[in-house]
């Protein structure tokens, strides 16, 4: 079988969620069928590191789909011509998009439908662009794969999918993580924070991680808790909007608020692994919450490799600041208590039931 792959977002330390994603998943198919013939379809140049197997022909197929216009340029135009020319048995498209414009059967993956629930936190031309064509989207694809059951939920509701079109795949978590040393806890603390205890936050910045509220929780628990604890910001900045500015720039301990930008993952792993306290996301609301699972696992396994440490897998959901500000401060006092009541137990759990 010759099978098509967009793999856009397959691009050289600048993987995010969906591109990790679409690496682990990818390395492990091409490796492990190699009877089928992949071709890999960048949109720029790519690294040679992401041709995983000798069954896979890299192309190139400009331009760079990274806003409305030239997504519909690439996946409505520049793909469906691909297509016609390679003749492809599956179009597999791991971020979602499809074209409409081709009769390939095809295979997508949602990862979520946060754009549905919170349309005001996307650039308005690409929540346009979503929400009228992720529908179509749904209707078109084969099959549609997704990484988590309360997203497969989601997708049947919003876009009348019967829910046994939709596969569940769920999220596993990087095997660069391990554990620190103590010398290494430090040396990483050092650098960051000059030694100092801090908070960790990662993921891409932009609204929808809910920074605003993170900020004014933490400035919350520093007025109740005076300590020298920082909050670390790991992520690059995608959609920094003015309310995101606007919240951080009235902050008043944003000095003890430190931003790395997106970080390699041998680095991210010493930064995770020396940090005090780790959250990886802040939920807006728990009944419109999307599904960041390998955020969750990454939580979980740095959880496991932390030890007298204390990770939150961002399994609870705090409606209010003054809550989250509370829960923060209790876990600072507790995280010791916390790693005695079977945490480790649950992190190799998930480690046999979670790898990708």
């Amino acid at each position: 079988m010759n099978i098509a792959v967009n793999t856009r977002l397959l691009i050289q330390n600048k993987l995010d969620g969906i591109g990790w994603f679409t690496f682990e998943s990818m390395k492990r198919i091409t490796n492990q069928h190699p009877e089928h013939h992949f071709f890999f379809i960048f949109d720029r140049e790519y690294d040679p590191v992401f041709l995983f197997s000798d069954n896979i022909t890299p192309i190139i197929l400009y331009p760079h789909a990274r806003h409305p216009v030239l997504y519909y340029t690439w996946f409505e135009i520049a793909i469906p011509k691909l297509l016609n020319r390679i003749k492809p048995d599956l179009f597999v498209s791991p971020d979602g998009f499809l074209s409409l414009k081709t009769r390939v059967k095809s295979l997508t993956v949602f990862h979520d439908l946060n754009f549905e629930h919170y349309p005001e936190d996307i650039p308005f031309w690409t929540r346009k662009y979503y929400r009228y064509y992720f529908p179509k989207y749904a209707a078109k694809a084969s099959r549609i794969a997704t990484v988590s059951e309360f997203s497969k939920r989601d997708i049947v509701k919003q876009y009348h999918v019967s829910p046994d079109k939709i596969d569940v795949v769920y999220d596993g978590w990087n095997e660069n993580y391990h554990p620190l040393t103590e010398p290494e806890k430090i040396k990483f603390r050092d650098e960051y924070t000059d030694g100092l205890p801090y908070f960790i936050f990662i993921g891409t910045l932009h609204p929808r991680k809910n920074l605003v509220n993170l900020f004014k929780a933490f400035d919350l628990f520093k007025k109740s808790n005076p300590s020298e604890v920082k909050l670390l910001i790991v992520g690059a900045k995608k959609w920094w909007t003015r309310d995101i500015d606007f919240a951080f720039n009235r902050m008043i301990f944003s000095d003890d608020v430190i931003f790395t930008g997106r970080l390699d993952i041998t680095e991210l792993t010493g930064a995770l692994g020396a940090a005090t306290y780790a959250r990886c996301m802040v939920w807006k609301n728990p009944a419109t919450m999307w599904s960041d699972t390998i955020s969750k696992s990454h939580a979980i396994i740095a959880y496991y490799n932390l030890g007298s440490y204390y990770v939150n897998t961002v399994g609870q959901f705090y409606p209010g600041i003054e809550n989250l500000s509370e829960v923060i401060a209790r876990d600072s006092k507790n995280y010791d208590a916390y790693n005695n009541r079977g945490g480790i137990s649950y992190s190799c759990i998930f480690h046999r039931l979670y790898a990708w």
